[in-house]
This record gives C-alpha cells, structure tokens and sequence, in this order.
C-alpha cells in the first residue's frame, strides 16, 4: 500500500526538526573485537546467534527547499558457528545493496583464540549459482568451529510509518536482541507484539528525538514445523505512527482515511476511451439476458484471465499505465491494474461488488482493532449477492476459489456508494469466511479385478475433484499441447504407482472455462504388479496402495511441538474400493480395512478418518471417508490432529493376505 503513505505525509511532517546527526553517523562496530563467551546452553546447536541490534531512525531532511521523510537502518550481527554444517552454511555473507550504493557493509571472522580476520574488499566475489547468479557475497576465509561471524551494515529504506512488522525469531536461537528506533520527538507511535509480551521502553527523549527500544535475551530456535504457518507462529512486533503532538492529530493510521485513495485509484472509471474500452470487451462476452447473475460473473471473469496477463512488476517503470483502455491495448497489466478491470468491468454491467483488502494468514491475521496498511496487501472482490468472492489478479483462480489464506480472516470491505450526488467510498471491517470442507473435494472410486494367475490386478477409477484439488490441472488444461496433455494424464493416472501401465484414460470437463462451474473428472485404467505378491501359498494384497501416498506426521524423539497446525484450508475425501474375491480364496485379515480416528471439538467432529467394509457374496466394497472441518489446530490439538493424519497413512499400509479354503 506504498501508494497511501504520500497521502498522509502532510499530518507528520511538522515542525521541521534539522538534525546535525543520524545513527549512520553515531552506531558502528568495535573497532577492537573480541571473543564473546556463552554458556553451555548453546554448545549442541550447529550455529546461533550470539546477539543482533538493528537500529531504525525516521527523520525530516530538507531537500531542494522541501521537507521529506527519510529512513535509515543500520543492523549488526553477530553469529557462531558451531559445527561443519553451519561453516558450510556461513561461509559466504550475500550483500544487501546493488552496485553503485553508498552505504557501508564490512564484515569480520572472530576466532576462539581471539584472532580477528577482517574481510576486505578483494573478498567480494560474483555468484556463479544459478539462484543466486549475479549476486554479490563476501567470501569468509579462516571458518572453524567455535568462530564467531560479525556483519554490519546500513541501508537507506522507504519511510515505513503505516504499519511496520519486525520478526525477533527464526530458525536457531539467539542471545541477545536488540531494536531501536529513532523518531522525531513530537511523534508518538503505536505498537503490539505476537507470539510473545515484548513492550519497548521509551529512551533518550531530547527537543529533536527519541526512542523506543525493544530488548529480549534468550530467544529460542524454531526449527522446521510441518503444516504450519511459520512465519506467522514467530515471535514479533509491530509498530505504526499513531499521534502527532505538535498538531494534536491522533489516530493517524486508520482505514477510513484511505477511502478516497482506493475510490479514485479502483473505482473510478469515467474516462470516455476506458468506457468504450469495456463496452467492447462486454461485447466479445457474448453475455445474454438469460444468463444468471452467477453466470455473468464467470464470464467477466474468465474473460479477462483468457485474455490479459498480470505482470509482476510496476507497468510506470516500462512506460505502461492501468488505464483500461492502455490494458485492452496491451494485453497486459499490473497487479492492481487488474483489481481495477474488474471491479470497472462489474461496475459497468451493474453488478453489486465490493473491494476487499486483506492479508496471508501465512503472514499474520488481519486484526480488528489495530489498523495497519501492512494488512493491505491481498485483493479480493466480493459479490454480495452471491456472498462469495474472486481474487482478481490470480490467474489460476476462479469465482468461489481464491487463496485460502486469504480466508478465514477478516478485511477491509470497501464500497462506491453516492450521497447527494457526490460519489466516494464507504469501508468496513467484515470477516471473509474460508470455504466449507464440501468445497475441496477428492473423490475416488475404485473397481479392482484381482488377477491370480498373472499376480497382477487391473484397477478402474472414477475420479471426481472440485476447489483446490482441481487447481493444479483444470484451469491451464485447455491451454497446453497435445504431448502435455498426454503427459499430464499419463502422471495424474499413474500417481499411485510410477510403474503401472496405463490402459485408459480421460479427462471431462477441461475446457477453458470449466475450472470453478464443474468438477474435473478423472476416468482411468492402470494395470500393476506392484500390488499384488506371492507369499508362500498365500496371495498378499495391497489394498491401502490404492488411494495413493499419504502423508504422515511424526516427531522425532525429543522433539517437540511449538507451532499450531495449519493445513491451509477445509477439505475433504471420499473412497471407495470394490472388488472380488477370486473364487476358492478367502481373506484372512478383512479386519484391519477397519479404522476409525475421530476428534471432537466443542461435541462436534472436526476431522475424522473412518474406513468400513462390506461383504456381500465373494464381493469386498471398502468405503473410506476422511475429512477436516478446520484447518487451523492449536499446540494442544497437535496429538489429535496428527492420530488422523496418521490414520490415513495406516490405511495406506494395509495389505490383504488370500490364502486358499
């Protein structure tokens, strides 16, 4: 939301405060190191850091005769190195500025026996990696293990003042953690912690700045935690502008003053040429009459993604605009430049819709009662009508299915109304609910013929799968070749077992604009010898093989559980497997297709995996259902979370043994 922070400028700005020194001019490093000792509590960890100080100051500089706000950061770290992995791991420091900047970063290798070994200019090299290929990196010579690794540098930064998040904590632990930042002393600013009760203290106040300070010590490392948001599960703060003393202005970072920017940056369209612009897209819709309101969505929509690519980088820098004539022009625009095609595309077609601002649960959940630009990052439009919403500059993305953790959150509802003539935007803060289970369906059914004599069993699905699920294949089918339509097929047949050799296959409901109207249907044959083997005089069976890999979710020993689970979004399975009992065989071990793992929550089933059989005659019909009415399990919920997922692993290790009557 860079474009709203110029628009508020004018509330902070004043008095001018000239400042003769900043913390470029006042922080640096000891010009003579030495070896910091630590205790015993980080000697088994392969590297942690020893202490980290960031300082950040905003201040008002004088430039060309006008006033402008300006941010430096100056960040020192200092890091050991316990073990050959982390040496490996550390033994070159990438440069955080691009050639040509001004800004100072040195770094240095501090031994146990206390020898320093500075890091000079000739030890800056060009990355030859592919991902890192261009970059620049310090080269560290002298590692070993115990050795201590110190970096230090300043950057320039846009002013951050509407809603800036520092993350304290990360994968190793950290002895000390320091952060300042400077203001000017007629400021004050708001601020709140996650994960933990950080509050700052307020230090060095003088006529020109002051401070706040956030200090910890002993941080504990959070190494990898499956099916977790990670980021949002560390430790952190926020902090915005919220009061200018010298103007009385308060509340200064809130949603309400940004109406007018969103109304005039997405809503307006009363350009003749944009105007005409849509009439002629409107008319290549081929909308009719008799089309619902449902239907007419869909078609805007799956219109604009079939026909215009969203770039990911700002159209001003190459010369492009989002005016949506230039879009029609160009077949191509920006992020934002498609929210504004759309929302002008439903506006002019008299459909109700609101623009929706929000953020990643991924990240951090949008709060109700802490107004941060930060939280406007993620666009959706929402259909009030229909109560649901698109996310309009995703391209794989379709009407119902939009990033999942962009729900199950709230965000800024914005609307264009007109009062007495004069149109502007209203917003409110509402709650964007997350889909319900029915929504990411995967739905099997499996008929298997049981091939004694060649041990080898032929299986026939019908493969039904909605939201999410048809996400990785349905919306870009239409769009590949003949040879990858093949190969696609061949892989999406052959996932449950590599080896097998596919006899049919077919795809229903490919065409260009069935992602989100219909299922996408999976009808396929494989032949396999993987799942049937001989044992002695017995024939063993296995059936669990057949729904495919699943994954399990287990803890080493020692290890514990920090983060809450989240597994993105509400989902559901349903299996079922048919077959036949070859005549004068009997199954041994029909019992253990029986698993049934359930957790309640609050006297309501929240996720389950159940699997029960039938036998009827020499026929074996298994049904499986498995579902996750929530995505979201707090640390307490991890065992209960984890016996389900587990289940279905179980079941994947079910294996039948026939033997003869």
């Amino acid at each position: 939301m860079k474009t709203f922070l110029f628009s508020i400028a004018c509330l902070f700005t004043l008095p001018f405060v000239g400042q003769t020194q900043t913390i470029f001019d006042e922080v640096d490093w000891d010009e003579n190191p030495s070896y910091v000792q630590s205790d015993s509590t980080y000697a088994d960890q392969d590297e942690f850091m020893v202490k980290k100080k960031v300082y950040v100051e905003i201040f008002n500089e004088m430039v060309n005769g006008q006033e402008v706000l300006k941010q430096q950061e100056v960040v020192h770290t200092l890091i050991q190195v316990n073990t050959d992995k982390a040496i490996d791991e550390n033994n070159k420091i990438f440069v955080r500025y691009e050639e040509g900047d001004e800004l100072l970063q040195k770094a240095r290798v501090i031994l146990p026996s206390g020898k320093v070994i500075e890091v000079k200019e000739e030890d800056i090299f060009e990355s030859e990696e592919e991902d890192d290929k261009g970059s620049k990196y310090f080269a560290l010579e002298g590692l070993e293990i115990g050795a201590q690794i110190e970096h230090f540098y300043q950057r320039e930064l846009d002013p951050n003042i509407t809603g800036a998040t520092v993350y304290a904590q990360g994968q190793y632990p950290m002895m000390e953690y320091s952060y300042k930042l400077y203001h000017p002393s007629y400021l004050r600013f708001a601020h709140r912690a996650y994960n933990c009760e950080w509050e700052p203290i307020s230090t060095e106040p003088s006529d020109e700045r002051s401070a706040l300070e956030w200090k910890t010590k002993d941080i504990p490392g959070v190494g990898e935690q499956p099916m977790s948001y990670y980021d949002a599960g560390m430790r952190r703060f926020s902090y915005k502008l919220d009061k200018n003393i010298y103007t009385g202005a308060s509340n200064i970072i809130n949603y309400k003053r940004l109406n007018e920017n969103i109304y005039q940056q997405y809503m307006v369209v009363d350009d003749k040429k944009e105007l005409k612009a849509m009439k002629k897209m409107v008319k290549e819709m081929d909308l009719n009459d008799e089309m619902s309101q449902e239907e007419r969505i869909r078609a805007v929509e799956n219109y604009c993604k079939n026909n215009y690519t969203v770039f990911p980088l700002q159209l001003s820098f190459f010369g492009l605009s989002q005016n949506i004539a230039d879009i029609a022009s160009n077949k191509i625009t920006s992020k934002e430049g498609y929210v504004r095609l759309l929302f002008g595309l439903y506006t002019y077609l008299d459909i109700d819709v609101e623009l929706v601002l929000t953020s990643s649960r991924t990240d951090f959940l949008f709060e109700e009662d802490y107004e941060n630009y930060q939280y406007l990052d993620k666009y959706l439009i929402y259909f009030p009508d229909l109560k649901d919403f698109i996310a309009p500059n995703i391209p794989n993305s379709r009407l119902g299915i939009v990033p999942a953790s962009w729900t199950d959150n709230f965000g800024l509802f914005c609307k264009s109304v007109s009062i007495a003539g004069v149109s502007s935007c209203i917003s409110d803060i509402k709650f964007i609910p997350a889909p319900g289970m029915e929504a990411n369906f995967d739905e099997m059914d499996i008929t298997v013929a049981l091939d004694f004599d060649e041990v080898k069993a032929t299986a026939t699905y019908h493969k039904t799968l909605t939201g999410i699920y048809a996400q990785n294949y349905q919306p870009e089918f239409a769009n590949l070749k003949d040879e990858e339509k093949e190969e696609l097929e061949e892989s999406m047949a052959t996932y449950v077992d590599e080896d097998a050799e596919v006899i049919e296959t077919e795809l229903t409901n490919v065409e260009k604009n069935d992602f989100g109207a219909k299922p996408l249907v999976h009808d396929f044959t494989i032949a396999s010898e993987s799942f049937l083997s001989v044992a002695g005089d017995k024939v063993l069976f296995s059936v669990g093989d057949l729904i495919g890999p699943q994954q399990e979710l287990y803890l080493e020993k020692g290890e514990e559980r920090i983060l809450p689970v989240d597994v993105g979004y509400n989902h559901g399975y349903s299996r079922s497997i048919t077959f036949d009992i070859p005549e004068g065989y009997e199954v041994k071990n029909l019992d253990e297709l029986l698993i049934d793992v359930k957790y309640e929550r609050e006297g309501e089933e929240v996720i389950a995996f159940e699997s029960t059989y039938t036998l009827e005659g020499n026929t074996v019909t298994v049904n499986i259902e498995e579902f996750y009415k929530d995505h979201h399990f707090e640390v307490e919920e991890f065992e209960a979370f984890r016996s389900v997922i587990n289940a279905a692993a179980d079941f994947n290790k079910v294996v039948l043994v026939f033997g003869q009557m």
